[in-house]
């Protein structure tokens, strides 16, 4: 089966269970894995983000995982760009070396999960469903707040296109 026709199938399926601000959510769940190069890929500043998460920490439920696509030579040239901040900021971040790094932060949830925390995924990419029933997606960000929206996949409905 082609990586296409799964893609698509995942497209159709997804439900939207809710939505609301970033910050609600990081009140929710014990752990936020983050997809970095989806979610910086839309941001006009990704440096404002990252400082906004590290400013955030001390202050919501939610520990921060950040994953850096690792995979190919030009993933390693973008993430690299981004480690010293992430160092300096104190941001907890994971290289995805071996798969993308939605597959890799919806495995590490799925461990997380396993273990009793609450955890989900941030990303734009629906790959993440393909492991895990739930994630984060931006749809709305402007300078002061980010309105998300927490989505499912109805496992049914990709039966009935794979």
């Amino acid at each position: 089966m082609s990586l296409r026709k799964i893609k698509k199938a995942y497209a159709k399926c997804v439900v939207e269970l809710d939505r609301n601000s970033f910050s609600h959510y990081c009140n929710v769940y014990d752990i936020i894995i983050i997809d970095l190069a989806s979610i910086v890929y839309g941001l006009k500043n990704p440096k404002e983000f990252l400082l906004n998460l590290a400013l955030a920490r001390d202050y919501v439920k939610s520990r921060f995982i950040i994953v850096l696509d690792y995979l190919e030579e030009k993933h390693k040239v973008v993430s690299n760009r981004y480690i010293k901040l992430l160092e300096h900021l104190h941001l907890e971040y994971i290289l995805s070396e071996n798969e993308s790094a939605e597959l890799k932060a919806a495995r590490m949830c799925r461990e997380f999960e396993g273990k009793g925390f609450k955890c989900i995924v941030l990303s734009r990419d629906y790959d993440v469903l393909q492991i895990i029933d739930k994630m984060l997606q931006p749809i709305k960000v402007s300078e002061k707040s980010w309105i998300v929206r927490r989505v499912g996949i109805d496992r049914e409905c990709v039966n009935t296109y794979l």
